[in-house]
């Protein structure tokens, strides 16, 4: 027996899993950035990255890779899913730099950053849960808020300071 339509459609979150989003275009036109599960039943994202000098696609931070459990989502995360309407699981948001080689993003209140060069990805140890990180132009400093405070760090130095009080 085939799945009817409503199903089908539940399971798929209206036909939108698998389907790339959240697009960025690196400055130089080299890259183009986004999000995308592994397939139409998958609600995982994971970063990938499309080279169009070598029109190929890889794949840049797999949260199954990553992370063991990735449904552990700080309470200020899950509200903003849920103010976005974000159904999906995984990476839901990220950020570059100015140059594009350069990306930031929260997983399970943990900050991540991923060199597009190297495909190099790298957790760091912040003071949490990590909120919607925010990579500076120039790729030196990352700011984000953990629900009560807003904080910052500098990439070459790894300084960590808060901006606001509780």
């Amino acid at each position: 027996m085939t799945e009817s339509f409503p199903r089908q459609r539940a399971a798929t979150r209206n036909f939108q899993l698998g389907a790339p989003r959240s697009f960025t275009i690196a400055p130089d036109g080299q890259f183009v950035h986004f999000l995308r599960s592994a397939h139409g039943r998958d609600d995982v994202n994971a970063l990938w990255t499309l080279d169009l000098a070598a029109n190929t696609e890889r794949v840049l931070a797999d949260p199954r890779e990553l992370l063991a459990d990735s449904d552990d989502i700080p309470a200020a995360e899950r509200s903003r899913r849920e103010r976005m309407r974000e159904t999906s699981s995984g990476i839901t948001a990220y950020c570059c730099d100015q140059s594009g080689m350069t990306i930031a993003f929260a997983l399970a209140g943990q900050l991540y950053v991923c060199s597009v060069a190297t495909g190099d990805v790298v957790a760091l140890n912040v003071a949490g849960p990590v909120i919607d990180p925010h990579l500076s132009p120039d790729g030196k400093h990352i700011a984000w808020s953990t629900g009560a405070q807003l904080r910052i760090i500098t990439l070459e130095t790894g300084d960590e300071r808060v901006l606001t009080p509780d």
